[in-house]
């Protein structure tokens, strides 16, 4: 009965200390991060569409009726959960197609990054046109188990 107790009395005190050893500064090969909810949600992106006109208008597009796709449930994942610089560009490639030739297509996107969210476009250049190339964003991808 003795060692039930004391095994219960260690396990319950290392199960206390062991955040307040973290929070406290502490570090350890035995003790992990804690680790839930942690990266949930880095590398999506929040986008907005435009199309520029020639004489300098600019009139705001909703992506799903642009494709011609149902919104909601029926929609794709790719195009109501765009993930990573990648999926950004996925859409501007349909968005482009769908608009036709000479299309003038803007966008002000953003993504979840570990230390918060970070500019990918501001509507400065015609996505319709190649665009250079952009340095990746190693705090755009979740973190391994381990880092």
């Amino acid at each position: 009965m003795r060692l039930r107790a004391g095994l219960l009395l260690g396990l319950a005190s290392f199960i206390l200390a062991s955040p307040a050893h973290r929070a406290l500064g502490g570090r350890s090969p035995y003790l992990r991060d804690w680790m839930l909810y942690r990266d949930v949600g880095v590398g999506l992106v929040q986008a907005s569409f435009a199309v520029h006109d020639p004489d300098g208008h600019t009139t705001d597009i909703d992506r799903f009726t642009a494709l011609k796709l149902p919104r909601a449930a029926g929609a794709p994942r790719w195009l109501t959960h765009i993930s990573g610089e990648t999926g950004l560009h996925r859409i501007c490639s349909q968005l482009c197609a769908a608009l036709g030739p000479g299309a003038d297509l803007r966008v002000h996107a953003r993504i979840a990054t570990t230390a918060g969210w970070a500019e990918l476009d501001h509507g400065e250049h015609n996505r319709c046109l190649p665009q250079p190339p952009h340095p990746l964003r190693p705090e755009a991808t979740p973190r391994r188990l381990h880092d």
